[in-house]
């Protein structure tokens, strides 16, 4: 929701901005994303340290602060519970499928661990619209029908006996599928401050004084008197996304979130998360391409050409080398805006749970100890991600390990989640 994000902010190592050069897409940008692993070990939490964003606190009106975390794949063993996970409505209209990863088994499993994943374009409603006929089926279902329940599946698999991970054999079924209830969208976001406000590069806008924007792609022309006015997602006209001012910038070193309250779904939780992004080094392999330096000679491939059976043999292998992609980079040397900091490197992050009531006063001293981390380890950026969830946990059938030993690893935690995610000025 803003410039200077790329879908690296959800794992993926894609740096390109997400706005409106991207083949066509409209704001708000929104995409469905599912991400899931199970061990063998029963874990309280184990998407404390990895997924999109931290996991909020089990307090309301109450923040912790985790450095360089990550996930739990490598200290625990997996489990194979078949060839997808799925989210499915009562109706059949709505449904979200994982797939295992990797869906066959390789010859080298030597390291092997098992996820499952899954990510499409947000479909708030199933496709066609449904005409009430009795065999309507629809051809593209919604993926992520917020507000509604769905229940949670998978088929059981077995793993090869020679893999290092772990099998669950029975279905979900055999003890009864787990209803959990998405969470309901964020509606309109507000952001107040004092202090100066910036453009997409980090040009200032404005210098002081009280402001007030959207939280929207685009900034709206007027700057909001009140919530309502955030209503529709204004400022979409547009092409530029906007940044916002963090704490450590305003004059009084705090930024307001206000929000619609959800009344009608007290077990909603609304979380705030502050992350700031390493430094890059441009010697990393996920900001380098290979280029070419040396061709293959014409009179080299040429020898190559075709065999007597009629085949066209390889050529050569091509020289070259592996080098930061330039594509990463501005006229004047500076890193695009979706690379302000590493966003694959979490050096510190501050998670707040706040109170469903529709205002939030983030402030910098929240923020002191991960702010001081970061300057430190020489944080280059840092984004935000504001979120309602719902959780539920799963009561699952035994796993069964590589030596044939029965666990019992229940319940299992499911998490759903609406995020957006902005990015603040960080120019230290």
């Amino acid at each position: 929701t803003g410039s200077g994000l790329s879908l690296a902010m959800m794992g993926f190592q894609s740096f390109d901005e997400i706005g409106p050069d991207i083949g066509g897409a409209q704001p708000p940008y929104r995409a469905v994303y599912g991400f899931s692993y199970m061990f063998d070990t029963k874990l309280s939490a184990a998407d404390s340290l990895g997924g999109v964003t931290s996991v909020p606190p089990d307090t309301e009106e109450s923040c912790y602060t985790t450095y360089e975390a990550s996930g739990p794949i490598g200290s625990f063993t997996t489990v194979d519970v078949g060839s997808y996970m799925e989210f499915k409505s009562s109706d059949g209209k709505s449904g979200f499928r994982l797939d295992r990863l990797p869906s066959g088994y390789p010859v080298n499993m030597q390291d092997l661990f098992i996820y499952y994943s899954a990510f499409d374009t947000y479909q708030s409603a199933s496709f066609p619209a449904d005409d009430g006929s009795a065999d309507y089926s629809p051809l593209r279902p919604a993926n992520f029908p917020m507000g509604q329940s769905m229940a949670f599946r998978f088929p059981g698999g077995m793993a090869p006996p020679e893999a290092p991970v772990s099998s669950l054999p029975q279905p979900s079924d055999a003890i009864g599928n787990t209803v959990l209830t998405l969470p309901n969208d964020l509606g309109p976001v507000m952001l107040e401050w004092s202090g100066p406000r910036y453009d997409q590069t980090g040009e200032v806008l404005a210098d002081g004084g009280a402001q007030a924007t959207c939280f929207s792609y685009a900034a709206p022309q007027n700057a909001p008197e009140s919530l309502e006015n955030c209503q529709g997602s204004p400022g979409l006209g547009d092409p530029e996304g906007q940044l916002y001012t963090g704490p450590w910038e305003a004059e009084d070193g705090a930024v307001t979130f206000r929000w619609t309250p959800n009344e009608e779904s007290p077990n909603e939780i609304v979380s705030l998360a502050v992350r700031f992004l390493g430094p890059v080094d441009a010697s990393d392999a996920e900001f380098q391409e290979y280029v070419v330096k040396v061709p293959a000679p014409d009179d080299v491939v040429a020898e190559y050409g075709d065999v007597e059976d009629g085949r066209r043999a390889p050529a050569p292998c091509e020289e070259g080398e592996w080098v930061f992609d330039d594509g990463l980079q501005t006229a004047d040397g500076t890193y695009i805006p979706s690379l302000q900091g590493n966003p694959l490197h979490n050096v510190a992050e501050v998670t707040c749970r706040m109170k469903d009531d529709g205002e939030f006063q983030l402030t910098e001293a929240m923020l002191e100890e991960a702010l001081i981390y970061a300057r430190r380890a020489g944080a280059q950026g840092a984004v935000f991600y504001l979120a309602r969830s719902t959780e539920a946990e799963v009561v699952v059938p035994p796993v069964m390990n590589s030596y044939e030993q029965r666990l019992e690893v229940s319940p299992v935690k499911l998490t759903s989640r609406v995020i957006d995610i902005g990015r603040f000025w960080y120019g230290e």
